[in-house]
């Protein structure tokens, strides 16, 4: 049964996931509606664009803004286990979010793992008995690079079980946008991040479905299939809702998708 998203108007747009298997894990997608889309990302020079924007996603989930954690978002494939000692990770800056990290997970229910995206796929994670959690950036690169694989094993050491793992994929660009080049093609074949029924070949063109790609790497790392749920819009067409940096470039913001575990964990 595939998730389903509730929308929120004000203070803060966004998505909440709901459904007979929620278990009791809070997992979110900030999106516009329409007029105005929450910044949640970094400034040029570093620093949290719309601190405000952080504090009400904090409030959102009955938390304190220090307890929200950021990570670095290299584009790799290092999943970082955390726990209370990273509260408050770049929420003021991205020079002090948990450096190296594409992923995060916790066992500790008084944090709230936050990704950033204008684009790549974001993958919220959690054991359905409520124990462990983590928040994943799924790029092309950080897929090549496993971070769905180390993800999975990161949580198993925290002692998750794959066949409990649900997983929600965030809006991303789609393969009716994302346009790639022979160079990516390869890297990801060969790499086994990808197959041949991954990329779409229109009008001399090629276009990747990296959500699928993701599923299938979900998948392989032993979470079952009817567990996988989102990609539901594109980042790129959805122009009142989505950030997107193919879209806009440099001026493109971020949006964020997170998941905290039930409180008192």
């Amino acid at each position: 049964m595939e998730m389903q998203w509730l929308q929120h108007g004000e203070p803060l747009p966004g998505l909440e996931a709901r459904g007979p298997y929620a278990d009791g894990v809070a997992v979110f997608v900030t999106t516009g509606d329409g007029r105005r889309k929450p910044e949640l990302g970094y400034d040029a020079d570093g620093r949290a664009a719309s601190p405000r924007e952080r504090e009400l996603l904090a409030a959102a989930l009955g938390l304190d803004g220090s307890r929200l954690v950021f990570m670095e978002q290299v584009h790799g494939g290092m999943a970082t286990a955390v726990d209370e000692s990273a509260a408050g990770a770049g929420v003021e800056s991205r020079a002090t979010a948990v450096r190296g990290a594409d992923a995060l997970v916790t066992a500790c229910g008084e944090l709230a793992l936050v990704g950033l995206s204008a684009d790549c796929p974001l993958v919220a994670l959690w054991d359905s008995d409520g124990a462990v959690c983590a928040v994943a950036h799924a790029g092309w690169r950080s897929t090549t690079a496993g971070i769905v694989r180390q993800t999975v094993e990161a949580m198993v050491r925290l002692g998750a079980r794959a066949e409990r793992i649900r997983a929600a994929l965030s809006p991303a660009i789609g393969p009716c946008c994302y346009e790639v080049q022979s160079d990516l093609v390869e890297a990801m074949t060969s790499a086994g991040a990808a197959r041949e029924e991954d990329f779409l070949r229109r009008e001399g063109r090629v276009y990747l479905d990296l959500g699928a790609a993701v599923k299938k790497q979900l998948i392989d790392s032993g979470v079952e299939r009817e567990r996988i749920s989102g990609a539901f819009a594109c980042t790129m067409c959805g122009v009142g809702q989505f950030h997107s940096y193919r879209r806009d470039g440099a001026r493109a913001g971020r949006q964020a998708m997170g998941v905290r575990l039930r409180a008192g964990r």
